[in-house]
């Protein structure tokens, strides 16, 4: 397929305005070269657009083709633990469609922008720059390869079409709300000798990407044409292209001019932050319509401008406006403003003018009747940004303007600190805060600061200023750090700074279940079971339940429930005799999380065979040092698991002192001391580990 070189001729001041324009692909590089990545997500898919900074790394990454992963951060509201999770979304890399891809042919034949990219990936370019020493200048393609990659960036810039074509898009419909993925694009193979740094970029699917308005318009009339300039300054991280259309009237609709917006020189030639178009008309005083519509690097189209209205005016039988010479500023205190008109001879007064913003409204400061050719007028209470225009009028009311001029005052002034912070945590760990708007004409936007404790380290974490008076972003909540801090500031154009606002205490929503609380000890008979109880030492403890669980039965039931007030150290089970029961302790915190004990099983004995067995006899000798202990066997028939004796010395507690076998009747105790007491008594257990019952208690002064 062969394409006319007059396509790339015709976009010689497109291209000026490109490169002036700054594309957002063009960055500063760290290897050799390094791609470049746009995101964007437009509430359903997630966009991107990616170039290398290089000429030559696009030549080579066309050969090679990219490669694209996507790393998940946060899925629905939630961070991801551990590892992020990674999808490669190109198994086969993407490069431009072949030369013999029929689509090429099919789609070049109503889109230049298709017919561009073709001949910047397979044939030569050859583009030549004439007629205008800043486009020259300020392009300076010396090459081919230099000229087919501007192109082919200018291409893609404004024709999504054309970036897939060029293999430097990809859509990806994979993903989900409220969420955060990283992309990462690299070349498909690496080169020892020439590195291509890879592209990461991070998109959150919490909202739907929206372009800004287009709101800083002035319209300059004169006799049969028109000017039209956009500023630009905070359009540019949005918009790569803008469309004109003009309604001539009432009848017919708006036509999208075939002409480009252009970057507008300075009278050095150096480019300003305004784009411009000139356009004639058909006849003066007559309304024509106009509006604009920014373009972003993924093709999709802001919103119009509001329309203007213009018409055009014959100035002074065709002479030129008024201009202003010359604007000093005086010690920051005043503006003197030094203005002529050639044709002031034929105009009945003359207005001085002036404006916060360039679009006005602007209010007259001085009229002046049958007014000289030269004159001057000093501002004593200028503001810190001020534009001025001096206006003619003629006999038959016409008025001939000169260009707005502009003054801008040191500012050293921060801007009102941010008043009346409020917000909420979600229960998925969505912080949203927000605050009073602030009322400065020259304020650039807030940034918000975080922090676990009121005096400790604040960090930023909006990253960058942010235009609206609200904010927000996901936390972690399943931590131990129950509150989270907030403060912001406002900044103005200038980058002056407010103070820090008063701090915003939020806490998060308690998902962290308390430290479980401890049965200690217990006490089992045939009544029940005797349990010693420890609270949780977690301090946001709001009540405790035991749990108790027959296991005949699914059923669990709440046997007892107490506050910390009413919390007991020790607390009687009651159960009949036989019973086979679990016991647990739950503690509840004050946003309904629990913690449960370990488990406890108990098998409670059955009914008591041996109440009280008389049978324990003892005999001493002083000679030998020992105590014998005798006993008789049951006359109840019962199967004796053991016999277990309790000894007791001094006066001492008691403690399990021997375990003898069901058969044995008798015991000596060697360790004795002279002048001592003894006590004895032996703890009856059947063959089932059931408790019998206590023998007597024997009392021995050794």
């Amino acid at each position: 397929m062969k394409i006319n070189i007059n396509v790339f001729k015709n976009l010689s001041i497109v291209l000026s305005m490109f490169v002036l324009n700054g594309s957002v692909l063009a960055q500063e590089q760290q290897y050799d070269a390094q791609i470049k990545v746009l995101t964007k997500y437009d509430g359903k898919v997630v966009k991107l657009r990616w170039a290398p900074d290089e000429a030559y790394a696009w030549k080579l990454l066309n050969k090679t083709g990219y490669i694209i992963e996507r790393y998940t951060v946060i899925l629905n509201g939630k961070p991801v633990t551990g590892k992020p999770v990674m999808k490669l979304l190109t198994p086969t890399p993407l490069k431009p469609w072949d030369k013999g891809d029929a689509r090429w042919e099919q789609l070049a034949q109503d889109n230049d922008n298709i017919a561009i990219a073709y001949q910047t990936v397979h044939e030569k370019v050859q583009a030549t720059f004439g007629g205008s020493s800043n486009v020259t200048a300020i392009t300076d393609q010396n090459s081919s390869n230099q000229s087919a990659f501007a192109f082919a960036l200018y291409a893609a810039d404004i024709d999504p079409k054309a970036a897939e074509a060029l293999g430097i898009s990809f859509t990806d419909s994979e993903v989900k709300a409220n969420s955060q993925y990283t992309y990462v694009i690299r070349s498909a193979e690496t080169d020892d000798i020439y590195s291509i740094e890879e592209g990461v970029k991070s998109v959150r699917t919490f909202k739907k990407a929206v372009l800004p308005n287009i709101e800083t318009v002035k319209v300059i009339p004169a006799d049969k044409i028109m000017k039209i300039a956009v500023y630009v300054a905070f359009l540019k991280a949005h918009y790569t292209a803008y469309h004109i259309e003009k309604k001539e009237n009432e009848q017919t609709g708006f036509v999208k001019l075939d002409r480009p917006m252009q970057v507008h020189l300075d009278p050095k030639g150096k480019p300003t932050q305004w784009m411009e178009i000139v356009d004639s008309l058909a006849q003066n005083n007559v309304t024509y319509q106009y509006r604009i519509q920014g373009i972003d690097a993924f093709g999709d189209k802001g919103p119009f401008s509001e329309t203007i209205k213009v018409q055009g005016k014959e100035l002074f039988d065709g002479m030129y406006a008024p201009i202003i010479d010359t604007l000093i500023n005086d010690q920051q205190k005043s503006v003197r403003l030094n203005w002529s008109f050639d044709q002031a001879p034929t105009a009945k007064k003359l207005e001085i003018l002036k404006a916060a913003n360039i679009e006005g409204p602007y209010a007259i400061l001085q009229t002046i009747a049958d007014p000289p050719t030269v004159g001057n007028y000093t501002d004593n209470t200028p503001n810190g940004s001020n534009y001025y225009k001096v206006a003619a009028y003629d006999i038959s009311g016409r008025k001939a303007e000169s260009h707005p001029r502009f003054m801008q005052l040191e500012d050293n002034t921060p801007p009102a600190v941010p008043d009346s912070l409020a917000g909420k945590i979600s229960e998925e760990g969505l912080v949203s805060i927000y605050w009073q708007p602030n009322t400065e004409k020259d304020l650039y936007g807030y940034r918000v600061f975080t922090s676990n404790t009121p005096s400790g380290t604040w960090v930023e974490v909006t990253k960058d200023v942010i235009a609206q008076n609200s904010f927000a972003y996901p936390i972690p909540i399943d931590n131990l750090t129950p509150d989270i801090y907030y403060k912001v500031i406002a900044m103005d154009l200038r980058y002056n700074q407010s103070g820090y606002s008063e701090i915003l205490h939020l806490t998060k929503p308690d998902k962290i279940a308390p430290v479980p609380p401890v049965i200690s000890k217990y006490l089992v008979s045939t009544a029940g079971v005797q349990l010693s109880l420890q609270p949780s030492p977690s301090s946001d403890i709001e009540s405790y339940r035991l749990l108790a669980k027959n296991m005949t039965s699914e059923k669990t039931d709440t046997v007892a429930y107490w506050n910390t007030e009413s919390f007991p150290e020790k607390y009687d089970l009651k159960s009949v005799e036989g019973a086979k029961i679990s016991v647990q302790l739950m503690a509840i915190d004050h946003s309904g999380n629990d913690a449960l004990s370990d488990v406890l099983f108990f098998e409670l004995p059955k009914s008591i065979i041996v109440k009280k067995y008389d049978g324990l006899q003892f005999l001493q000798s002083s000679e030998n040092k020992q105590i014998q202990l005798n006993w008789k066997k049951l006359r109840d028939k019962v199967a004796l698991q053991s016999w277990q004796v309790y000894k007791s010395e001094g006066g001492g507690s008691w403690h399990l002192y021997k375990i003898l076998e069901a058969d044995k009747s008798q015991m000596n105790d060697y360790f004795v001391r002279a002048t001592n007491r003894y006590k004895y008594r032996i703890k009856i257990n059947d063959s089932e580990g059931n408790f019998l019952g206590w023998s007597n208690e024997v009392k021995i002064d050794f």
